[in-house]
């Protein structure tokens, strides 16, 4: 039996100052906080847009609209695809740092470095690689 690949979505969001809007999750097996997309699964039957808008109202308490065209996905391991869209936020800007959710993390604004802080750093480099070279 061939193991299903796990398809989860995210978004990229920029500020003129230069940071990006994250999620940091609490520590991990490895001790350590966590930095990566605001993002997550999507679930059965919803597209990789619907799950980046509907996990980024989750985790961050602020409405989207992704730029379907541009966008970065890469296998974050042997069963884990990630997609992330360049987006813009519609509503909601001063919830962020708000929505936290207890034992996971928060939302928060974070300097593109951090996101290099993280298990997933292969991966978060080329997504920010991608995004900020195409600004």
């Amino acid at each position: 039996m061939m193991n299903q690949i796990i398809q989860s979505a995210g978004i990229f969001v920029q500020r003129a100052d230069g940071m990006i809007l994250g999620f940091k999750r609490v520590k991990q097996v490895s001790g350590n906080n966590v930095y990566g997309f605001v993002g997550g699964k999507a679930d059965p039957g919803e597209t990789l847009e619907e799950a980046a808008i509907r996990e980024t109202f989750e985790e961050a308490a602020i409405v989207v609209k992704v730029d379907s065209s541009d966008y970065f996905e890469a296998m974050v391991d042997n069963k884990n695809s990630f997609r992330v869209y360049r987006a813009t936020i519609v509503d909601g800007i001063d919830n962020i740092g708000n929505a936290v959710r207890e034992n996971e993390g928060c939302a928060m604004w974070i300097k593109p470095e951090e996101m290099l802080l993280s298990p997933f750093r292969a991966y978060n480099e080329n997504a920010l690689q991608h995004f900020i070279k195409n600004d």
